[in-house]
């Protein structure tokens, strides 16, 4: 897209809100033609997450904003010192230099900074042998396994404690953050709302890091990506929109795999049946689709069918097993009237004992029996054999219709006996099943221990075959074969077949049948980015060119347009008659302007009250110092803007615009290597030195002091007050309290000895004899009053002089020295 710079002021580049976002999808649905579903989807989505609490506390509202208190610093890149580097800075607005030469670790301390908020170290270029990377930044300090880096930040009453731990290989191992508020100490979660923060109002500015990521015009998209962030309202609407959409996305994956096995089930149910039934084939079951109702799909393929899933039984059972039956009590009855009980009982047995004898080559002698010698029991026992040939032609007949009962009971009744059990307890078959499984059970049992004309065989056969007689068989037999019917069984396992699909879809059918409205609302989400991009784009085009115009007016250069694509993005520039500027005709200084401006142009919102620049003068000239600091100094009007530079230019012009301007000086011991802070200048000592400065200049003029004793002393007073402030926020800050609380109370206060007393009462040292506050208040007490009257201009009785010059400095070194 390529946009055009505006004439109007843009609007700041705050992230959007839900109510934003629900605002645009409103406008987009209202100009839609078609898609109008996955438009009220994604509103409906909005809406929702709007009313959702969102992260675990509200740390990270938007009207909320975070100022930087103090940084700690432990065995990263330069900074080698034994124990952790701590620098503190004044919350409040303002300018913070940190000065020094090359090499002294301000780059560490911005490098740090970065890491700490981000959790992340740049990724390396990579390359091996001759390809291999030379300015790659080594993470981990000389000989250390491990580095940590811990910012504080605070809001209100509450901070916020962000740590980052290098592992061995200078990868990170923890990102963990903690926030102090009155309710005790909670761990949270950063989340994509902090990332985009960071991302679209960058608090850190490295020339350098910048310069060595961005040679490419893929690079100089990723880097406007970032400053165009949308936010961590839309990133939470994107990744919900996505997470709902790959559930339904798997649900139908699911679906559809459950659907393959179940028609590939019943495929093989209708091969098998088709084979075995002679019965009309049934219609084939259509194919159902993520749409389709599932009850009226199963219900119209005549997949509802319920039962047992068995082998069918044949029509004729019940007359099969009634003639079985029959025919063995027919039998029975015959060989019962043949003979007396015993020759009944005993003629199968005889007949069996005379058998096994022959076979044996028994011999006639000693009776088996009766013990008698010499007798003839085996000739005997073949007479009387012969003599019951009829009976035996019975027993025979018994026996054979015996095992034919026998083979229509396993065939028929045993079936027929399982879907009565397998009923449920109520139906009526489940008992009568019970009844005929018990004359079953004792009918095999006799079977297979004895012969069939053995009492016990013909008393379990008899009763076996009087139940299936009776009229309660009939019932049960007849139910059977109706509840296994051929066609029936064919629809049981139909049914049986797709049982696992039916779960699937009852499980994901609901989920997988949006799936199509997930993908068109998941693209509805990126004519939403484009559309938000779009206004951001305008408003950081507009603020960039307003800084590049700033920055660059003494070569008529304007930023007429950013295009940002995909994979790419460019700048264009034009000089004073319209002409295209390459950046490649740049110089090393108007480069830097360039790649800063956009930067500049997006810390003017955001959550973030602090902004860190390392080297932002890198090959500027005297006049773009000049510029640069105008435009910092005005950014620290809301904000408190760190510079680490070495260049003493700019740390001068800072100074001279800038009223509270706090300069430290960045070194290495030169005999441990250790990096060091100082405090190079204070403004009360400024103040201080133009005290003196006047009531010299009037002693050597006038040779008295009467005319300039209200400025000395208004100088001594605000030299007091200064030191006084930056002692309160110090101790805020290492004390752990609410620097905007202890602020807001010291200004409640109007006069130097209250502002004092109000002080006293912040120190956090049990011995109020070493309180800071009260050495200051010793020996500033003489002169309070007659500086008071001078700061309300009341008439002074007496001029001032060099001692209550003296006395105001030692109060301030005494603050100053506190901590």
């Amino acid at each position: 897209m390529t946009l055009t710079v505006v004439e109007d002021p843009p609007e700041a580049l705050t992230v959007f809100s839900f109510e934003e976002i629900v605002e645009e999808i409103c406008l987009k649905r209202e100009s839609a033609r078609q898609g109008i579903e996955s438009w009220d989807r994604l509103h409906a989505v909005t809406i929702e997450l709007a009313g959702s609490p969102r992260d675990d506390t509200n740390w990270l509202d938007p009207s909320r904003v975070w100022r930087i208190e103090r940084v700690s610093i432990h065995n990263y890149r330069g900074v080698l010192n034994e124990d952790p580097l701590v620098l503190v800075f004044d919350p409040t607005p303002g300018i913070t230099v940190l000065h020094g030469l090359n090499g002294a670790g301000k780059s560490s301390i911005s490098d740090a900074v970065d890491l700490a908020l981000s959790g992340n170290t740049p990724a390396v270029t990579g390359g091996t042998a001759g390809k291999a990377a030379l300015w790659d930044p080594v993470h981990l300090a000389r000989g250390s396994s491990s580095a940590r880096v811990e910012v504080t930040l605070s809001s209100g009453g509450d901070r916020l404690v962000i740590a980052t731990v290098l592992g061995q290989t200078g990868e990170t191992v923890s990102h963990e953050a903690l926030l102090e508020s009155r309710n005790g100490i909670a761990k949270v979660n950063l989340g994509q709302s902090w990332h985009q923060a960071l991302a679209s109002h960058q608090p850190v500015f490295a020339y350098a890091s910048l310069e060595r990521r961005v040679q490419l015009s893929k690079d100089l998209a990723t880097y406007f990506e970032g400053l165009l962030a949308l936010g961590g309202s839309f990133s939470a609407l994107e990744e919900t929109i996505t997470l709902r959409g790959n559930a339904s996305a798997e649900a139908l994956k699911r679906w559809s795999a459950a659907r393959e096995a179940g028609l590939r089930g019943l495929s093989d149910v209708d091969k098998e049946r088709s084979t075995v039934t002679t019965s009309m084939p049934l219609d084939p079951v259509p194919e159902p689709n993520i749409s389709d109702d599932k009850d009226t799909w199963l219900r119209d393929a005549g997949l509802t069918e319920t039962g047992l899933n068995s082998p069918s039984l044949p029509s004729d059972a019940r007359e099969r097993l009634a003639k079985a039956a029959t025919d063995v009590r027919s039998s029975i009855e015959e060989f019962e009237k043949a003979g007396t009980t015993a020759e009944q009982v005993l003629s199968g047995t005889l007949e069996q004992l005379h058998s096994d004898a022959v076979d044996r080559h028994l011999k006639d002698g000693t009776c088996p029996v009766c013990a008698t010698p010499d007798s003839s029991w085996l000739t005997t026992l073949g007479e009387s054999v012969k003599q019951h040939k009829n009976l035996a032609t019975l027993r025979t007949k018994v026996g054979d219709d015996t095992k034919a009962l026998g083979t229509a009971t396993c065939e028929l009744l045993t079936a027929a006996l399982k879907i009565g059990t397998q009923a449920d307890t109520t139906d009526p078959i489940n008992a009568l099943s019970s009844i005929g499984q018990s004359l079953l059970n004792k009918f095999d049992v006799a079977r297979e221990s004895g012969i069939a004309t053995q009492h016990s065989v013909l008393t379990a056969t008899a009763e076996l075959s009087d139940w299936l007689c009776s009229q309660g068989a009939r019932d049960l037999i007849t139910e059977a074969v109706a509840r296994t019917d051929a066609t029936k069984q064919w629809r049981i396992a139909r049914a049986r077949a797709v049982e696992s699909f039916v779960t699937v879809w009852e499980e994901d059918g609901a989920s997988a049948s949006e799936s199509p409205l997930w993908s068109a609302t998941s693209k509805r989400v990126g004519e939403l980015r484009n559309g938000l991009r779009k206004r951001r784009s305008i408003s950081l085009e507009g603020k960039a060119g307003a800084r590049v115009k700033e920055l660059l007016s003494d070569a008529e250069l304007q930023l007429k347009s950013i295009n940002v694509l995909t994979s790419k993005a460019s700048m264009e520039l034009v000089d004073q008659n319209g002409g295209q500027v390459d950046l490649g005709m740049l110089s090393a200084g108007q480069r830097n302007a360039v790649l800063l401006a956009p930067l500049l142009a997006s810390v003017d919102a955001g959550p973030f009250g602090f902004l860190i620049l390392d080297d932002p003068v890198h090959a500027f000239d005297e006049l773009r110092i000049d510029r640069l600091a105008n435009s910092l100094s005005k950014l620290a009007e809301t904000r408190r803007v760190i510079v680490l530079t070495h260049d003493e230019r700019l740390k001068e012009h800072l100074a001279a615009r800038t009223n509270d301007c706090d300069t430290r000086l960045v070194a290495r011991s030169g005999a441990t290597g250790a990096v060091e802070v100082t405090d190079s200048s204070h403004f009360w000592d400024r103040l201080l030195l133009d005290a003196r400065a006047v009531l010299d200049l009037s002693l050597s003029e006038t040779g008295s002091t009467k005319d300039v004793t209200d400025a000395v002393r208004g100088l001594c007073r605000m030299s007091v007050d200064n030191a006084l402030r930056s002692f309160v926020i110090r101790n805020s800050v290492l004390a752990n309290r609410d620097t905007e609380a202890d602020l807001t109370k010291l200004d409640a206060a109007y006069t130097t000895d209250k502002r004092l007393e109000v002080a006293k009462t912040f120190w956090n040292e049990t011995q109020p004899a070493l309180n800071p506050v009260t050495r200051a208040e010793r020996v500033c007490e003489p002169h309070m009053t007659s500086w008071n009257q001078s700061i309300h201009g009341n008439p002074q009785l007496s001029d001032s002089t060099e001692v209550e010059i003296r006395a105001a400095r030692d109060a301030c070194k005494a603050l100053a020295a506190a901590l």
